[in-house]
């Protein structure tokens, strides 16, 4: 999911959210209350702000905490340099925050390697080529894992020729490699594979996945059905999509296994209100994690996270919030 955006209210969003998780906020001394120790961050988000008459992002990005405080990640960059090194002023820098809300990955202000930052204080830098040459930070992609472990790289170059990188962050060198033509959609839960999509000269799409060593597992020309509802979730099994059908409210969950090239279930669900999911995940054996925003008539957003059971249907909140008013661009917890 790309993580730069031209228009206020954007969202990039993967499911997964955690309870609050072990962290020390970089922002936060040591000595930080016992609080500080069990919080973990919703989403991000950049302030807009009116410049020479124009709305841009301004100021450092903010880490919003399921606590309800503000954290200031001072050492990202905010706005992405391009190709030729001048910063793109009406976008914001491509940024990433893991689905148990733990680590964050972005552009570092200093020396604009990438980085992904612990909440616990470890950064971890990744190979100089992340952002190879010619190609701008504003034609970069970044999207973790659920458990921030693996962190994907994916490049808007012409022709698709930059092949996508997928670091393991701990080492952040020697990249597995990933056509770039093909678009990177989703990790599994376990972060072992990856699922992307291939669109053929015939207009139709091709699904593949991918170990994270770079290993073609399969690729499937999927029916219609499945071709044409984004978003997906990977099962660890690397076989089992999850999809929605429908129209909200009346949505049904379907579960697409690879190997059969079949849909192997269909379950009715009601998450309520009229939007459907913008992001899927596998985030139990029998648990599938959603993220549904919805923007009222006064610009105000809210983002919902819901567990749904796919054996039954079942729906659960996990969390809601309302996003900050002067939001610019904020991504939810993975994105």
């Amino acid at each position: 999911m790309n993580s730069s955006r031209t228009n206020a209210k954007s969202v990039t969003a993967v499911a997964g959210l955690t309870a609050a998780a072990a962290l020390i906020l970089p922002t936060l001394p040591a000595s930080a209350s016992p609080q500080a120790h069990t919080d973990s961050i919703r989403y991000v988000s950049v302030k807009s702000c009116e410049i020479h008459g124009s709305t841009l992002p301004c100021g450092p990005w903010r880490l919003e905490m399921h606590s309800g405080k503000e954290h200031e990640l001072t050492d990202a960059r905010t706005q992405p340099l391009d190709a030729s090194g001048k910063p793109v002023k009406d976008l914001t820098a491509p940024i990433s925050v893991s689905g148990n809300g733990r680590d964050v990955a972005y552009f570092r202000k200093s020396d604009n390697r990438l980085v992904v930052r612990e909440l616990g204080g470890a950064v971890h830098v990744m190979s100089e080529d992340a952002l190879p040459e010619k190609i701008g930070m504003d034609s970069v992609s970044l999207q973790l894992s659920l458990d921030g472990r693996r962190l994907a790289v994916q490049y808007n170059d012409e022709n698709g020729h930059e092949p996508s990188r997928v670091y393991e962050v701990a080492k952040g060198r020697a990249p597995a490699k990933i056509p770039g033509r093909y678009d990177v959609r989703n990790f599994s839960r376990d972060g072992s594979t990856v699922l992307v999509v291939d669109y053929t000269d015939d207009n139709t799409s091709r699904s593949l996945t991918y170990d994270s060593d770079g290993g073609e597992l399969s690729r499937i020309d999927p029916p219609q059905v499945v071709a044409n509802n984004a978003p997906y979730g990977l099962s660890t099994d690397r076989k089992t999509i999850a999809f929605f059908t429908g129209i909200a409210p009346k949505l049904s969950l379907r579960l697409y296994d690879t190997s059969a090239d079949m849909i192997v279930q269909s379950t009715k669900v009601r998450p309520g209100g009229t939007d459907s999911p913008e992001a899927v995940d596998w985030t139990g054996d029998d648990e599938i994690t959603v993220h549904i925003s919805h923007t009222d008539k006064a610009g105000r957003t809210t983002m919902r996270i819901l567990l749904i059971d796919p054996e039954t249907g079942a729906v659960k909140v996990r969390d809601s919030y309302t996003v900050k008013s002067d939001a610019y661009f904020y991504a939810a917890c993975g994105a």
